[in-house]
């Protein structure tokens, strides 16, 4: 079926809905009224959708693996809580809570944003993860993973273990974002990569094979404390140590995690926020992602760091940290700006690190490291040059890109 450019809004929400229905709830067991109630609540503006109907594809995708689960019941969470600890290795990117945190940010910014993090399985068996969201920009529709370009699926190398079986479940993966692509307009796919010591993987090489590019490389400060302790600390300069050592004489510091239960975290949390209000000078985001963010320390390894002065005792600085059994990502920090010379950044991603080690964390990612051709203001070409004085590595991020005509030619329905 194919509907016109100008449709009233009664018709396209009944066509979206529709496609939910029929891609989401049939076929993914999806529940319908949630789909509906989530679109009435979150939904603006209703653009056009330049083509319905594939629901038979997405049928025939799905029964050939087996897929797709969507994590929105307790059920479907424990199992994705569980693949997160099977998997050898899961990204912040994969956390549930992390995944529900971004959407709470990102419906506050768009017209429409709809998570879909998906349990992939295969004879009864949980096999994989892929966060996927759905979201409407300027009027039109795009597919991405938390609000950026689309992530990989992790699979489970134990029972994805050749290259055979892997194409098998890409190749329809990637037949299910072309069927998403028809169903919502999308022209373009873009995709992110960071690239590991494997090197490239199957993902990207499938990608590439059926007509992508690389349309941009930016490159991510990343700490392997996988590495012997003297070892990383080398990478330190001289400067860096100093200036710990500087802040170890001025601030006390204190650790809040699951362990000192719901209302302490939720105590700390609401005082955090209110402190990065203060410090940035405006509400920078609404109080449901800061829920989410207690939700994420109650669940997992997340934890906050308070630093305080060690003559008046005032918090000049708080930081939280993003945790897998594998990965850690500096999620956000508020520091007194009036201090800024007695290295309270320092101090906190030191005893992060330490903390960390401890935990047997492998990955501590410190974020984006700019260069000039980046394009970005001197503030954060400065903030990224701080966190890469706390990496071992600077890893590449790929972003790609594949045209919806070029997923079409690959599955032969051009």
């Amino acid at each position: 079926m194919i509907v016109e450019d100008r449709i009233d809004e009664k018709t396209e929400y009944s066509v979206l809905t529709g496609v939910l229905r029929d891609i989401l709830a049939r076929h993914c067991k999806y529940d319908v009224d949630f789909v509906e109630t989530f679109i009435m609540t979150n939904t603006n503006q209703y653009g056009s959708i330049s083509r319905v109907g594939g629901a038979n594809l997405a049928h025939k995708i799905i029964n050939e693996i087996d897929i797709l689960s969507i994590a929105d019941t307790k059920e479907t969470d424990n199992r994705w809580k569980k693949l997160e600890g099977i998997l050898q290795y899961t990204p912040v990117a994969y956390q549930l809570e992390s995944i529900r945190y971004q959407s709470e940010y990102f419906s506050e910014r768009m017209e429409c944003f709809i998570e879909l993090p998906i349990i992939i399985s295969s004879g009864q068996k949980d096999i994989g993860l892929w966060p996927i969201c759905l979201m409407k920009i300027d009027g039109k529709w795009n597919i991405g993973s938390s609000g950026a370009e689309i992530v990989e699926p992790l699979l489970r190398s134990d029972m994805v273990s050749n290259r055979k079986t892997l194409r098998k479940y890409l190749r329809k993966i990637f037949e299910l974002l072309s069927c998403f692509s028809e169903n919502f307009g999308i022209g373009e796919l873009r995709f992110q990569q960071t690239v590991y010591d494997s090197g490239m993987d199957m993902w990207h090489r499938m990608i590439m094979e059926m007509g992508g590019s690389i349309q941009h490389v930016t490159h991510d400060a990343v700490l392997d404390l996988s590495l012997p302790e003297d070892e990383w600390k080398r990478n330190f300069h001289k400067t860096t140590i100093q200036r710990i050592r500087e802040a170890e004489k001025l601030y006390d510091v204190s650790f809040i995690d699951s362990s000192n239960g719901y209302d302490e975290v939720k105590d700390t949390m609401l005082r955090f926020r209110e402190y990065h209000y203060m410090v940035a000078g405006r509400r920078t985001r609404g109080e449901s992602t800061w829920k989410r963010q207690i939700d994420g320390i109650m669940a997992n390894r997340d934890f906050v760091i308070f630093q305080y002065d060690k003559v008046t005792g005032e918090l000049d600085g708080a930081t939280l940290f993003t945790v897998t059994h594998s990965h850690c990502y500096y999620s956000v920090s508020a520091y007194n700006r009036e201090k800024f010379d007695r290295a309270i950044g320092h101090q906190a991603q030191y005893r992060a690190i330490e903390r960390l080690k401890d935990m047997g964390v492998r990955y501590y990612v410190v974020g984006d490291r700019y260069y000039a051709d980046d394009g970005v203001d001197n503030k954060n070409m400065n903030i990224s040059e701080f966190k890469e004085a706390f990496a071992s590595h600077i890893l590449l991020k790929l972003h790609m890109a594949i045209t919806a005509e070029c997923l079409r030619k690959a599955y032969g329905r051009s």
